[in-house]
This record gives C-alpha cells, sequence and structure tokens, in this order.
C-alpha cells in the first residue's frame, strides 16, 4: 500500500468518488494506493501532517474488513485508518469479472 498525491488536472470536487490508483495489476508484485488528499479530509488533517504521520508511524493501519468471510476474493475491502485520535475508514471495490462460457 502506498500513499499518492492526485494529478491536479484530474482533481475533482472532494465529495466526488475517487479511485484507488494500482501498479502492475496482474502481477505477483502488485500494488495499490490510497488518495492523500481523499484520507487527510477523512482524518481532518492537513496532507502535510499525514505524510509526517506515516513517517513517523504514526498513521496506522487498524483494520480490514472483507465482503468475504476469509478475505479471499472478496470485491469490497474496507480499511480503517488512524493517526492520534483521528479515525476514519475508507472502502475499495475491485470490479469483478462475470460471464458463461
Amino acid at each position: 500500500m502506498f500513499l499518492y498525491v492526485p494529478d491536479r488536472a484530474q482533481t475533482t470536487a472532494s465529495n466526488a468518488p475517487r479511485f484507488t490508483a494500482s501498479l502492475n495489476d496482474n502481477s505477483d508484485d502488485w500494488c495499490f494506493g490510497f488518495d492523500s488528499e481523499q484520507l487527510a479530509a477523512a482524518l481532518n488533517i492537513t496532507t502535510d501532517s499525514l505524510f509526517q504521520a506515516n513517517r513517523h508511524r504514526e498513521l496506522t493501519l487498524e483494520n480490514v474488513e472483507a465482503s468475504t468471510p476469509d478475505g479471499e476474493m472478496a470485491l469490497i475491502k474496507r480499511y480503517t485508518f488512524r493517526v492520534g485520535g483521528s479515525e476514519t475508514s475508507l472502502s475499495v471495490q475491485t470490479l469483478g469479472q462475470a460471464g458463461s462460457a
């Protein structure tokens, strides 16, 4: 997981849905990131404070909840973050594959 700064040209209204960034989706070394502006706003702190908290290991991932009992093949996961006394959750939904043969 990583934090990223969104491209200013693509920034939308703060209440508009945002997408999680991902790298190497179809590889063993895949990773994904959270929009630092969205996470900071949800925690009611500045993005500078968010990155500083991350550097000082004060930004913690408290919990991950999945839409399936064992977390495998879950289409929705909810990530709960904490900085000091502030806590927030962001949900990530992946597009499932459907079809018939």
